[in-house]
C-alpha cells in the first residue's frame, strides 16, 4: 500500500518501521514498493524478494497515530479549519487549481493499466463494452490508442517525457483534439508512467479581422488533417515493422546458432 502514499507519509512509514524493527529483524515490501529515497534507512538483503534490512541506530520515533479521539479521513481532507474556525486558504487554493489548472490525468504501469485516475478523464476515456476493463489502450477514445502507444514506447527508449499535440480523435461523431503526454516515473520498484491530457485546437486556426471589424475564424480543411496524420500512422507503423523484423532476424540467428551448438555437443558425445 507504500504506493498509495504521498512522499510524506511514506517517509513517516518508513521511519516508524526503522523504528520498531529489531536489530536482526527484517523488512519485506510488496512487488511493486520500495524504500525510495530512504535508502540510508535500510540495506537491500535481497532485491528480487524485497527484503531489507534496517541502517544503522535505531533513530527517533515520529508519531504517527492520532491522540484522544479517530477522525474521518474525508472530514480531514476536506474540512481543514483554522483555530478562529475558517477554511484554510492554503488547502482551497490548492483544491482550486488541482479542479481547474492542473491537467487531468492517469498513472498506468508498463501493461497500460491504470493505476489511478486524476481530475476528469472522461472526455479522453471511456468505459469499453464487454468485460470490464481498465487498460488504458482499450478505454482510450477512436484514435489515441495508436498515438498512446507510440508516446510509450518513446518515453521508454529515451528514459524522458515523450509529447504530441494536436491529435485528432473521435468523441460523439466529432473531430476533436488533445495535447498527449508521457512521463516515465522513478523510484518505484517498478516503471510507472503518467499520462497527461489537455485539450487541444484545430492546428493552424487563427482570428481575422474583416472590414466591419468583426472576428472571424479561418476554416480549417480537417481533411487535409486527417490525412496528414494518418501518413504518420503509416510511417510509424513502417517502422515499427522494421523493428519487429530486425528482432525476428536476430532471434533467428540466436536460434541457428544454439542449434549448432547442440549439433556439434551431440556428435561430440556419440564420438
Amino acid at each position: 500500500m507504500l504506493i498509495y502514499l504521498e512522499p510524506v507519509l511514506q517517509k513517516r512509514a518508513l521511519t516508524t518501521f526503522h523504528y520498531a524493527l529489531n536489530e536482526l529483524g527484517f523488512l519485506m515490501l510488496g512487488k511493486s514498493e520500495s524504500v525510495g529515497n530512504n535508502s540510508d534507512m535500510f540495506t537491500t538483503y535481497n532485491s528480487r524478494e524485497k527484503i531489507f534490512r534496517r541502517s544503522g541506530a535505531r533513530g527517533r520515533f515520529m508519531q504517527v497515530t492520532t491522540q484522544g479521539s479517530e477522525q474521518n479521513f474525508k472530514d480531514i481532507d476536506t474540512d481543514i479549519r483554522l483555530e478562529n474556525g475558517q477554511q484554510d486558504v492554503f488547502k482551497v487554493g490548492d483544491n482550486l487549481l488541482l479542479s481547474k489548472y492542473v491537467p487531468a490525468s492517469v498513472l498506468v504501469n508498463e501493461r497500460f493499466d491504470i493505476i489511478q485516475f486524476r481530475g476528469k478523464t472522461n472526455i479522453w476515456l471511456d468505459l469499453p463494452s464487454g468485460k470490464a476493463s481498465f487498460n488504458l489502450l482499450k478505454m482510450a477514445r477512436e484514435g489515441l490508442a495508436f498515438e498512446i502507444r507510440n508516446l510509450f514506447h518513446l518515453a521508454k527508449r529515451t528514459n524522458a517525457a515523450a509529447r504530441k499535440e494536436n491529435i485528432l480523435f473521435n468523441l460523439d461523431n466529432q473531430q476533436q483534439y488533445v495535447h498527449i503526454e508521457a512521463a516515465p516515473l522513478s523510484g518505484a520498484a517498478d516503471t510507472h508512467y503518467l499520462v497527461l491530457f489537455e485539450k487541444g485546437s484545430l492546428p493552424g486556426a487563427e482570428s481575422t479581422v474583416d472590414g466591419s471589424g468583426k472576428n472571424k475564424k479561418r476554416q480549417i480543411d480537417l481533411r487535409d488533417t486527417r490525412i496528414a496524420q494518418q501518413d504518420r500512422e503509416l510511417l510509424q507503423v513502417r517502422a515499427d515493422m522494421r523493428t519487429v523484423t530486425e528482432e525476428q532476424e536476430a532471434a533467428n540467428e540466436e536460434l541457428q546458432s544454439a542449434n549448432q551448438e547442440l549439433l556439434s555437443g551431440s556428435e561430440n558425445c556419440k564420438a
